[in-house]
């Protein structure tokens, strides 16, 4: 609970436009040097299934990331549900070439289709 006296913007329900990472170095000198992504797939719960407006069967990932300092203290953590029908992740990891994404569709996949307007 340091923290929250020595950056209070942390407390505060808004965006921090400099970002969180930066924000803290710039108040109490701490440096992110990484991160761990843990996720898992689960059944949404019933909250989930309204706000993304899927079946009750439906699966969500749960990502939980862990930042660290540069002494392996932990910082913060970020908790994120992505719905499983529609979301897609890559994972790079060491010095890698710039990824490739103009590989062609299938024929039957060549244009994603306009989300339901809200109501």
């Amino acid at each position: 609970m340091e923290f929250a006296f020595k950056a209070p913007r942390l407390l505060m329900a808004g965006d921090i436009e400099e970002g969180t990472v930066k924000y803290l170095e710039a108040i109490e000198g701490i440096k992110q040097v990484g991160y761990r992504d843990w996720i898992t797939a689960r059944t949404a719960d019933g909250h989930e299934q309204a706000f993304f407006r899927i079946a009750s069967h439906a699966t969500v990932f749960e990502i939980f990331r862990t930042a660290f300092d540069d002494t392996g203290r932990p910082l913060r953590v970020t908790v994120t549900i992505f719905p499983a029908d529609r979301n897609q992740f890559i994972v790079n990891v060491g010095n890698l070439p710039e990824p490739q994404y103009d590989i062609p569709l299938p024929e039957n996949q060549a244009e994603e289709p306009e989300p339901p307007a809200q109501p």
